[in-house]
């Protein structure tokens, strides 16, 4: 299929093409299984769990440095195209998003966990056992959930049909959180990329991939670009070796730790190559602050420590100290809500259908519709899981500040992995007392954390999707079909194949944190 200049209006887009569908589909089958493996039962570098996952970049790299010219040499037409690579990537990073910890180890093992971690010490089930519904939980009369973490018995079948009622309901929870993710990043896209003109630095890697299958010369063909990858990747291969012969010696990259002083946080002293690279597409300024800040979050933390102030336990997951946790969460807060100030006018046009849709993955009429129903279905499941209007209102203002925040950051600094200075949990307890709350809104906020803490790598998959769309001119429909053939594909595989290992092997035996920790820091 053709492919011009992206923007341009009244021109055949490009889409699908046999090549990109069946490579596409490999790559999500081959993640859907890969990544919950490597994660959970081989000790090896993981797939997923970064903005820019290695599980993809490197498969889609093969494709266009290596598979490509022998296609084209085959045939000419055999060749890859822009928009085949795009797809490939779109694929692959929709599915890292789901798998591993982005779906299935934290659904699985959360929702299996009340009954399996329950001591005579901890007294779960005396405390909250009465507020599990039955649909929310796996229930244990048969050892369903207690297997998953022990393994099976020889010849005991597994228990597939005891999932089936709290899979549904789980998944159709995240199936509805897809929907306003991609709903908002429609709404956001030419507010950020084209008012905002924010960078966008992690997408540059598979933009510049993509248009090398037209250009005369790729950059992998320049010298300039190898002088720079050739001994960062060696470097790597050689500090591989010693998985393989222990004993043999490695090129330090990291130089340990400083402590500005007693009760100061660590500082780490680590070379990290991929942060260098895409550092290089990112604004000065916004790396000065990122430095400045971190700095200036580690002086300030040694200070409170140092005088002895605390304004609470810090969040399990994100800020070390719970006060600057605080600080960061009223700073997400204050970015995001400024940015829709500042797309108030964009907004207002999207709504009154007087802005032009028609480079976006959604039209902007069901982009508004998607927001609003999916935000009604997600208050409305939330509600029967035991949460009360109040308690529901409060943690959904702090998921989208999160989603709407991370990505924000993300497509603006680059950052390979990131997370939210605080939980919504954290802030829906803290924000209404836990002393203001049933029981059930506890429980229901624990068992929340199967959902609201594993999505937060789908919302900056999707803004890097719209961003190759209309950069790479891809056809809308084709683009929104890639991300939901993936998902189609790698959310039951990867469930399935995370039970099927989880039984046989046991899942307290897995290396993944899910599986381990996880479970007892939730409820």
């Amino acid at each position: 299929m053709p492919n011009t200049a992206a923007g341009q209006p009244g021109v055949e887009r490009s889409g699908f093409t046999p090549r990109s569908l069946a490579f596409g589909v490999g790559l999500t089958l081959f993640l859907a299984v890969g990544a919950p493996y490597v994660r959970n039962v081989l000790p090896s570098s993981l797939f997923d769990g970064e903005y820019l996952p290695f599980g993809v970049i490197w498969p889609v790299a093969f494709l266009a440095i290596a598979v490509h010219p022998i296609l084209s040499r085959l045939r000419g037409r055999w060749g890859l195209t822009e928009a085949d690579v795009a797809l490939v990537f779109i694929m692959g990073i929709a599915a890292t998003a789901v798998t591993g910890d982005g779906l299935a180890a934290f659904l699985l093992s959360n929702i299996a966990a009340p009954h399996y971690g329950a001591t005579p010490e901890n007294l779960w089930l005396q405390y909250f056992g009465q507020h599990l519904e039955a649909w929310l939980i796996l229930p244990d009369d048969l050892n369903q959930a207690t297997w998953l973490f022990t393994g099976r018995p020889e010849n005991a079948p597994i228990p597939w049909g005891a999932w089936t009622v709290p899979l549904f309901w789980w998944l159709s929870l995240f199936a509805a959180t897809y929907v306003v993710c991609i709903s908002i990043v429609v709404l956001m896209r030419k507010q950020w990329a084209e008012h905002e003109r924010l960078a966008f630095p992690l997408a540059e890697i598979p933009i510049e991939i993509a248009r090398g299958m037209r250009a005369e010369r790729p950059f992998w063909r320049t010298a300039s670009f190898w002088w720079g990858a050739g001994p960062t990747l060696g470097i790597v291969l050689f500090n591989m070796i010693p998985w393989f012969s222990p004993g043999w010696p490695e090129i330090a990259t990291s130089f340990g730790r400083i402590r500005p002083g007693a009760g100061f946080p660590h500082i780490l002293l680590d070379i990290w190559f991929p942060i260098v690279g895409f550092a290089y597409f990112v604004n000065l300024d916004v790396l000065a602050s990122v430095w400045f800040f971190h700095v200036f979050a580690t002086v300030e933390t040694g200070i409170m420590n140092r005088f002895g102030f605390s304004s609470g336990s810090p969040d399990i997951y994100c800020s070390a100290s719970h006060a600057v946790g605080w600080q960061g969460f009223g700073a997400m807060t204050f970015l995001v809500l400024g940015g829709l100030w500042m797309a108030r006018r964009h907004l207002g046009r999207a709504a009154r259908g007087n802005e032009s849709d028609d480079r976006e993955m959604l039209s902007y009429r069901t982009a508004y519709i998607g927001l609003i129903l999916g935000t009604l279905y997600l208050g409305a499941w939330l509600w029967q899981s035991g949460m009360g209007i109040g308690v529901v209102i409060a943690f959904l203002f702090a998921t989208y500040i999160i989603y709407v925040g991370l990505t924000r950051i993300v497509i603006q600094s680059g950052l390979v992995f990131v997370r939210a200075p605080m939980t919504a949990q954290s802030f829906a307890t803290t924000m209404i007392g836990p002393a203001n709350m049933t029981a059930a809104e506890l429980t229901s906020l624990a068992a929340s954390f199967a959902w609201v803490h594993t999505v937060f790598f789908f919302m900056p998959a999707m803004a890097h999707a719209a961003k190759l769309q209309v950069d790479l001119n891809i056809d809308r429909r084709h683009m929104l079909g890639a991300v939901v053939l993936a998902l189609a594909i790698a959310v039951p595989v990867s469930i399935y194949v995370t039970l099927l290992w989880g039984y046989d092997l046991g899942g307290a035996n897995f290396r993944g944190y899910a599986f381990r920790g996880g479970i007892f820091n939730h409820y």
